[in-house]
């Protein structure tokens, strides 16, 4: 179908957005779709109302390679020219891909995409045009490069702004109705972030991947922003596990007249004596078995603290990307991708969660309104619990102040229809609605009893739980888990832990003088860290902050939330498998990721800095600082050509000392 004269052209991202926003605007305009019966032949829905909504296919522009920037020689030996600087960069469009991956020739030359080609000419065609992009920086970045290389701008007066956080028809309504300008600071801001990422990622990818195939040789060597140190993670944690040398220790138990058990904890000022390992535990058996023996001799000990109280656990924020990939994954043993895919389609094609691309796990406080009409959705599904559900309960997930566009992924109270073959999607749906469910009930509310008792400078202790009010744990069973993989250094005597009753401890007074009935020793083992899972590995990216010492640095991790964005950690884990950097094997419920020796390679032939969680977390921050407009783009890029000639400049030395 020819398209004539539009009014206004919408440009979503993805098909799917373009048919269920196409259907939104036939009520928002009292419309038509004229086109209905060959809108797929023809790549848009066409509006009696003079609006065209055609999706583009991800990014329709490709960043022109190195190699089209060198001579044939400078491609055949390129260290002496590197780095390679574009000024300006070059861009092309996408070409049409055969079904095998190939890319389509026409006389010997690429096929031009013939969505990028549909596209130039709606937008010349366009009075208006609204970018429907996804939210995030890089949905920015698609449709703002592309409506630039066609020669409009995308800041000008006519092109405005939908902002799609969830795909109801309701939402679509209103974020049809209720645009904003494009060029509006917050949206002109993040397209530049966006902008100034992809030329920060070219600029060190292509550098630094070119230097170190000379200097190792192997032209399928890689180096990324991201995924670089993502590798290095698992890289260290694989030698780690190889490298590790079991160590026994010994815990000294001790037995009070009524039978309560407490364990050696510590001894005071144990640095620097012998018996101890670097962590504090007995490794000496006869140090063990002498503090054993003076007890059951009747050495007296005296009770330091003896403690009572109650405490409340708050139930766990909503999830973002990163946190739904790690749970859903673990509680359902799915791969990092099946959670992506099954949360994509429960977004776009089912409409039952809002917008995935999201590193936010709190939600805005006028969300609280719409939680009776989503709780009483969710109680068909999920019965008993959606039933106990309080919606006059406000968690601390509802807050204004932790959130922009972007917020935690939840249910919309659209309720998929799923098949048997939709595991996948119907196990993380349940994992997201019942965390929503969760924030409608009272605290985890428990009491601890704690008994500390010294003898001589050796501290034992004993402990006691019991639940109050189980709260929120009646939703999720206390099967989340927030806990980071990236956790070390831990005691490896959990096993010895002693447990009591409440009332057993609570008798005990400060200060007050008790002797053993008996003593005896226990003893384990050291274990290694356990392999990366694919869901421990996201939750350590999420989580990069635990893999430095540094404050300034943990500080700035917890900040950007760890090393890459919702849309990218997926992708990464993707490609560090497809470039066989990394090895996915399935042991039970879990995907255990094992580096390779062409990964080992990889990181053993890089600067330390190259594969530094903190270093790509400074980049984070930099793009941070432009999206809110503390710094200018040019100067981050200045300083990310600064830095990749420092990487070049290694690598040429690394070369000449050959």
């Amino acid at each position: 179908m020819a398209s004539k004269k539009i009014e206004t052209l919408w440009i979503p991202e993805k098909p799917s957005v373009a048919k269920e926003l196409s259907a939104a605007l036939t009520k928002v305009r009292g419309a038509k779709i004229v086109n209905q019966s060959t809108a797929m032949s023809d790549g848009y829905y066409m509006l009696s109302s003079g609006d065209a909504v055609c999706s583009v296919f991800g990014h329709m522009l490709q960043m022109v390679p190195p190699s089209r920037y060198l001579s044939k020689e400078e491609n055949a030996n390129p260290m002496p020219i590197l780095p390679l600087i574009p000024n300006p960069f070059k861009f092309e469009p996408s070409v049409e891909k055969n079904r095998d991956g190939s890319t389509q020739l026409k006389d010997g030359k690429p096929v031009v995409s013939k969505r990028f080609e549909l596209l130039r000419k709606l937008c010349s065609d366009a009075k208006n045009i609204v970018n429907a992009c996804d939210i995030d920086r890089e949905g920015q970045l698609i449709f703002d490069e592309l409506i630039t290389y066609f020669g409009r701008d995308p800041y000008e007066k006519n092109v405005k702004r939908a902002s799609i956080v969830s795909m109801t028809p309701e939402a679509l309504i209103q974020s049809a109705t209720e645009l904003n300008p494009n060029g509006d600071k917050k949206w002109l801001q993040r397209g530049q972030a966006a902008a100034t990422r992809q030329k920060m990622d070219w600029l060190l990818g292509m550098n630094a991947s070119m230097a170190y195939q000379v200097v190792t040789g192997s032209r399928t060597m890689s180096v990324g922003r991201v995924q670089t140190p993502v590798l290095a993670m698992v890289v260290r944690r694989d030698l780690e596990i190889e490298n590790f040398k079991p160590q026994t220790y010994f815990v000294p138990v001790v037995v009070l007249p009524d039978g309560t058990k407490l364990r050696w904890e510590k001894r005071l000022e144990w640095e620097g004596q012998p018996g101890f390992d670097p962590n504090g535990r007995i490794i000496d058996e006869n140090l063990a078995n002498s503090i054993v023996s003076q007890i059951k001799s009747g050495m007296a000990g005296s009770v330091a603290s003896s403690t009572q109280e109650e405490k409340k656990e708050s139930p766990p924020l909503p999830f973002s990307m990163g946190s739904l990939q790690s749970e859903a994954s673990k509680q359902h043993g799915l791969t990092v991708a099946e959670v992506t895919k099954a949360a994509q389609a429960l977004y776009e094609r089912h409409k039952a969660i809002t917008y995935v691309g999201t590193d936010c796990r709190y939600m805005p406080e006028s969300m609280h309104d719409q939680a009776p009409k989503i709780i009483r959705s969710l109680a068909d599904p999920f019965g008993p619990a959606a039933n106990k559900a309080d919606p006059k309960i406000k968690s601390k997930a509802f807050n204004d102040k932790k959130i922009d566009e972007h917020f935690a992924i939840v249910p919309t109270g659209t309720i998929p229809s799923l098949s048997p073959s939709e595991r996948a999607e119907k196990g993380v749906f349940e994992t997201i609605s019942k965390r929503y469910l969760a924030q409608f009930y009272p605290d985890y509310r428990y009491m601890v009893a704690s008994l500390v008792v010294m003898f001589g400078k050796d501290e034992f202790r004993a402990s006691a739980n019991q639940d109050i009010e189980l709260g929120w744990k009646e939703v999720e069973g206390g099967k989340s888990s927030e806990s980071s993989g990236a956790e070390r250094g831990k005691k490896d005597s959990s096993k010895f832990e002693t447990k009591a009753s409440i009332s057993s401890l609570s008798k005990f007074s400060n200060g007050q003088e008790v002797k053993a009935e008996g003593s005896e020793l226990d003893k384990g083992k050291t274990t290694p860290p356990a392999r990366y899972t694919e869901d421990s590995l996201i939750k350590d990216m999420e989580n990069a902050w635990k893999f430095t010492k540094n404050p300034e640095e943990r500080a700035m991790l917890k900040q950007t939330e760890g090393i890459g964005t919702a849309r990218t950690r997926e992708p990464t884990l993707t490609n560090l498998l497809k470039r066989k950097l990394l090895i996915s094997n399935k042991v039970g419920k879990k995907y255990e990721l094992i580096s390779s020796e062409t990964g080992r390679d990889v990181i053993g032939r890089l600067p330390v800095w190259l594969t530094d969680v903190a270093t790509t977390a400074k980049w984070e921050t930099l793009l941070g600082a432009i999206e809110k407009g503390e710094t200018k783009p040019s100067d981050v890029l200045d300083s990310q050509i600064a830095y990749v000639k420092q990487v070049v400049e290694r690598a040429r030395t690394q070369v000449q000392s050959k």
